[in-house]
C-alpha cells in the first residue's frame, strides 16, 4: 500500500465522519475533515506553539479580540474557548467557507466572522493564489507570481469598518495578512495611536520587492513608535531597529507591540 493510498484512505474515513478530533493549546475541538492533515501537524504541537502563548498571555474571559487574516480559524477557534467576543476576518472565499464550517462543527456562537479584506480605503482588491490554490494560508492582496491565479475580493477601509462595528477597545489585535500589513498599519495610526491595543504583528517583507522592502519596513517602525515595548513571537524584547536590518528584510517575522 503506498503513502498516497493511505492518505486517500484516512481522508475518507475522517470525511465520512465530519470532523478530525484536534487539540488546540490542549483544548479538544472539531476540525474540517478536508484539512486533516493540518490538524494533525496541530495535534503534534508543529504549528505555532508561541501564538498560543500570546493569545493566553493577553486575552481574559472578559477579552475582545480581533483577527485579521482568520484563515481556516485555528486560532478563531481557540480564542472562542478564552475570551467573550471574537471579531475575525477573511478574504479569501475558500478559506472562509471552511472557517464557518468550523464555527457551526463546535457550535461557537461568540465569533463576529467577516468575509472582507481590511484594507487602507475601500474599495475592490486583487488576490491571488499560488497554482489557484485559494484556501491556502498564502493568499496575498499584494504578491503575485507567473503563475498564480488571482479573484476580486471587497476591501473594506478600516476607518470605515470600525465606524460599522463600533465594538469596544480591542484587547488584542492579531494582523496576520502576507503582506497587506504594509498598507493596512498606516491607516490604523490614529486607531493605535487612542487605543493601544496590545497588537501580534506579523510581518512579510518577501512579499514585496526587494527594492520596496526597507522602504515599507520603516513605515512600519514608525507608527509602532506608539509603543513603549516591542516583542518577539516567544514574548523576548526586541529593539524595533532590528525590523529594517538586511536580515529582517529577507525574512518573515512576528512581533507583539504593547504600551508598558
Amino acid at each position: 500500500m503506498t503513502m498516497n493510498t493511505v492518505k486517500e484512505i484516512g481522508r475518507a474515513i475522517y470525511r465520512a465522519i465530519g470532523y478530525y478530533p484536534v487539540r488546540l493549546n490542549g483544548i479538544p475541538l472539531r476540525g474540517d475533515p478536508y484539512h486533516f492533515r493540518f490538524w494533525r501537524m496541530v495535534n503534534q504541537n508543529k504549528w505555532e506553539n508561541d501564538t498560543f502563548g500570546v493569545l493566553d498571555r493577553y486575552l481574559q474571559p472578559n477579552s475582545i479580540y480581533l483577527d485579521v487574516g482568520a484563515w481556516i480559524g485555528p486560532t478563531v477557534l481557540y480564542t472562542a474557548q478564552r475570551c467573550q467576543t471574537v471579531y475575525c476576518i477573511e478574504p479569501d472565499y475558500t478559506a472562509y467557507r471552511y472557517l464557518l464550517w468550523n464555527l457551526d462543527l463546535n457550535r461557537i456562537h461568540n465569533v463576529q466572522p467577516f468575509n472582507v479584506a481590511l484594507t487602507e480605503t475601500t474599495g475592490m482588491r486583487q488576490m491571488a493564489a499560488p497554482k489557484d490554490r485559494f484556501g491556502d494560508s498564502s493568499t496575498s492582496l499584494v504578491r503575485q507570481r507567473p503563475g498564480d491565479s488571482t479573484i476580486q475580493v471587497f476591501g473594506m477601509g478600516w476607518a470605515d469598518w470600525l465606524k460599522a462595528i463600533r465594538p469596544a477597545t480591542f484587547n488584542l489585535i492579531k494582523i496576520d495578512i502576507e503582506g497587506g500589513e504594509f498598507s493596512l498599519i498606516p491607516a490604523m495610526r490614529d486607531y493605535l495611536a487612542a487605543y493601544k491595543p496590545p497588537l501580534y504583528l506579523s510581518l512579510h517583507p518577501t512579499f514585496l520587492g526587494t527594492a520596496d522592502r526597507r522602504e515599507a519596513m520603516a513605515r512600519i517602525v514608525d507608527v509602532m513608535r506608539i509603543y513603549r515595548t516591542c516583542l518577539d513571537s516567544a514574548l523576548q524584547p526586541v529593539d524595533p531597529r532590528q525590523l529594517t536590518t538586511d536580515a529582517a528584510l529577507d525574512q518573515l517575522g512576528a512581533y507583539v507591540f504593547v504600551a508598558d
